[in-house]
């Protein structure tokens, strides 16, 4: 296919992939980055994909995903509801992030898929972990946790006070054992970087040997450093591309136009 990936062949070994969001389009920063370990899985396996889809105009990408993956699931996700579901984490104990993304049509299709003769499942982000703990065989699991979530609630609970603060500081501790579990029964863990791997074995206590990183790179075919473009000889624009309702996007663009744009 033009975008590199591959159409399911007969022969290939299979492979189960979860993601909490549809991997495609690749237009947002987890998308990109699940897309791309989705594509290149492809390349090797015929993947069996189950993700979750909070904006229903995704559906629209269903037809392309079956032609690259043997087999796709995909489930809506309501985000309000989902919100009031979550709640039930202040009674089991859990983290709140954990009953966001729990389904019973998510689990029945996952036990129906893990009944086949996978080689491999992969587990995009600590939410959809959870649907691959209990092990079938001696099948690898891998997950990949991106971000070392914990941390990131410990720096919410941080920058509030009074209730807001504790829940914050609630949901850090809570997954940071909830990543700890997932770190120590997967056969390898990984984040985007050293030193988001270093925040995880620092708040969770993992065993260092089994979690590892890898960054998301840049595509320099497409995004061609040697390219030719117009001089830009009048005004240039610069542009910021990120979800601006995520604290973390917010801190990145004041520090960018406090600290580097005065010297650009």
């Amino acid at each position: 296919m033009a975008d590199g990936s591959t159409a399911p062949a007969a022969g290939k070994p299979e492979a189960l992939f979860l993601a909490h969001r549809i991997p495609y389009p690749p237009d947002k920063g987890d998308k990109i980055r699940s897309w791309n370990l989705l594509r290149r899985l492809t390349m090797t396996h015929r993947v069996h994909l189950g993700a979750f889809v909070d904006d229903p105009a995704d559906f629209a990408h269903q037809e392309y995903l079956e032609r690259v993956c043997a087999s796709v699931k995909l489930v809506p996700l309501r985000p309000k509801w989902a919100k009031i579901l979550s709640a039930r984490g202040f009674l089991t104990g859990e983290p709140l992030s954990m009953p966001y993304y729990r389904s019973r049509t998510m689990a029945r299709w996952v036990s129906e898929t893990r009944e086949r003769p996978l080689d491999l499942e992969v587990a995009f982000s600590s939410t959809v972990a959870p649907y691959l703990e209990e092990p079938v065989g001696i099948r690898p699991r891998v997950v990949d946790l991106v971000d070392a979530d914990s941390v990131k609630w410990c720096q919410y609970a941080e920058a509030k006070s009074g209730l807001m603060a504790r829940v914050y500081a609630r949901e850090a501790r809570l997954l940071a054992l909830a990543e700890g579990r997932i770190a120590d029964w997967a056969d390898r863990a990984f984040l985007v970087s050293a030193a988001e791997r270093d925040a995880l074995l620092e708040a969770t206590g993992a065993n260092p040997a089994k979690v590892d990183w890898w960054a998301n790179g840049v595509d320099t075919t497409y995004f061609d450093p040697h390219a030719d473009f117009e001089p830009c000889e009048e005004r240039c624009d610069f542009v910021f591309t990120g979800a601006m309702d995520y604290w973390a996007n917010e801190a990145a663009v004041v520090w960018f136009v406090s600290k580097v744009w005065p010297r650009i």
